[in-house]
């Protein structure tokens, strides 16, 4: 029994934690928090909330639990963060090198998700209302990054009604990243809503020149010609077949050059001019295909009636293409001029009669399986 004549003890009084302390403590939720965001696993996440973590906290990049739950395809990491009120339309730093900073600054959690492919955040996102039409640091939406990575989520996106005029620091339409990709539905969906089929890329564009200048159909015959079906489509939806890139290229000049005999095939029975002559070096079709050596739209081109005699800026031929463009590396291009050559010095040697064609001279040279 306590004697009352004793003083009370007094209990001790507690010391509020220091600034340090109280940051230390911050950044420990802060990682504990994102890195269960980042693994997908939820009950950490749940306990890291209910210890007291931050939900919109940020990391140096300034990415979220959010962004990394949507990066790493965490659909149940993510619904707890929205219960706990994540802000969906945090949009992460613009600091870096160019390449980080086109890719990845000014990111949304919408914009992870769709670059990544995760169709059920993308769809949890869109639920809760996320802004389709935030662009990150060098203007490429949530839908811009989904047509470059995957077509389905890319689908969904338009279907939810995502913004579909938006243009990106290098003047990328959604129609110009649809068509260098390749994806056929969604060029078609983009065309019927109105984009422009000749739009153009900027002339300084840090890809490579053959993007600079370019419409949607030199874009797609540049990367994608070997689905023949998109540059059917465009040139059927009215696409200028002699348009040029930066590179002073026609659509025909780079599906030569890239070897894309489908591609070279469509374009001319569209009526893509075989002689057509680039603007800066001035080459045909069957020039640039024999500087890169293929062979297989060589010989189309010629039984096509290509003149193998013409020549370009630095007055090589198609034979001088094929041997000193890459020395060494297209003896088959060059065998394959080399017999077209020994056949036209015949030919103009022993003159055939009238009734035969000077083609079907040529002919007799190569049987050709076109």
């Amino acid at each position: 029994m306590t004697d009352p004549a004793l003083p009370k003890e007094t209990p001790p009084k507690e010391v509020p934690p220091t600034a340090l302390e109280r940051l230390r403590m911050a950044e420990y939720l802060r990682a504990g928090l994102h890195k269960a965001a980042k693994d997908g696993d939820d009950l950490i996440v749940e306990c890291m909330i209910e210890e007291g973590a931050d939900v919109n906290i940020r990391a140096a990049d300034g990415r979220t639990a959010l962004h990394l739950a949507a990066e790493h395809g965490n659909e149940a990491a993510a619904r707890i963060l929205l219960e706990h009120g994540a802000h969906l339309n945090v949009q992460q730093s613009t600091e870096g090198d160019l390449l980080n900073k086109k890719f990845n600054g000014g990111r949304t959690p919408l914009h992870w998700a769709a670059d990544m492919g995760h169709e059920g955040i993308v769809r949890l996102l869109i639920d809760h209302k996320a802004d389709m039409g935030l662009q990150n640091a060098t203007g490429r939406s949530a839908l811009q990054e989904a047509i470059q990575h995957h077509e389905r989520v890319a689908k969904l996106l338009i279907d939810s009604g995502a913004p579909l005029f938006e243009i990106d620091d290098e003047d990328w339409t959604l129609l110009h990243q649809a068509a260098y990709k390749g994806r056929l539905e969604i060029i078609q969906v983009l065309i019927s809503k109105g984009l422009d089929i000749e739009a153009r890329t900027a002339g300084n564009t840090i890809e490579k020149l053959s993007m600079a200048n370019a419409t949607p159909l030199l874009l797609t015959t540049n990367h994608s010609g070997n689905l023949p079906y998109c540059s059917s489509y465009l040139v059927d939806s009215g696409a200028n077949i002699p348009a040029e890139n930066m590179s002073g290229d026609q659509s025909i000049h780079v599906a030569c050059r890239r070897g894309y005999l489908p591609t070279v095939k469509v374009l001319l029975e569209a009526g893509a001019d075989i002689e057509a002559r680039d603007s800066v070096h001035n080459e045909t079709p069957l020039l640039k295909a024999a500087s890169m050596g293929k062979t297989d739209v060589i010989s189309y081109l010629l039984h096509k009636g290509a003149d193998i005699t013409a020549r370009n800026s630095r007055e090589r031929d198609a034979l001088m293409q094929a041997k000193m463009h890459e020395p060494g590396k297209h003896p088959e291009a060059v065998a394959l001029l080399e017999k077209w050559y020994e056949g036209k010095r015949q030919a103009q040697s022993n003159p055939q009669p009238p009734s035969l064609s000077r083609s079907s001279s040529y002919r007799r040279v190569e049987d050709h399986p076109f």
